[in-house]
């Protein structure tokens, strides 16, 4: 992705933030990604030759659950530049 981007092009996508793995439950088998912590997205972008990189919140997921009661799910959005 890095080396797609002219110097100071910048990046932007969204994930589950770490969860665990009653997201996507048993509707879908054989999914092995739970989300991502934030610090570890930070730390993988800087080895990577990204700057400012960023990572908030910017939604939340509401899923209704078998027994009724509702959960969320927040969404990360993630932003870095090329150095």
């Amino acid at each position: 992705m890095r080396d797609a981007l002219a110097p100071g092009g910048r990046v932007a996508f969204a994930d589950l933030a770490k969860e665990d793995g009653s997201f996507h439950g048993a509707e879908v088998p054989g999914v092995m990604h739970h989300g991502f912590e934030p610090a570890q997205l930070t730390g993988w972008l800087e080895a990577a030759g990204f700057a400012d990189v960023g990572v908030r919140i910017a939604h939340c997921i509401r899923r209704t659950r078998a027994d009724g009661s509702t959960r969320e799910y927040p969404v990360l959005l993630v932003t870095a530049r090329r150095r």
